[in-house]
């Protein structure tokens, strides 16, 4: 797949089988872990964060350079 407007407008977050924020469908290095924050108890306000820092490690994949 290479379709540079496709990640320009992309806006999802998913959430992998190991429970990790995953912030690019095409990446696996900007992954967030959500699971061990929830199994210790983070209020909801520290799991904004990470779901905010899931939001800000976006980079599309194809951005018009080469990979």
């Amino acid at each position: 797949m290479d379709n540079t407007q496709f990640c320009q407008n992309c806006t999802r977050l998913r959430i992998t089988p190991e429970s990790k924020i995953k912030p690019c469908l095409l990446r696996n290095n900007n992954l967030v872990d959500i699971i061990k924050p929830i199994r210790l108890g983070y209020s909801d306000d520290d799991l904004k964060k990470l779901f905010l820092e899931a939001i800000k490690n976006r980079k599309p994949y194809y951005d018009g350079c080469s990979h």
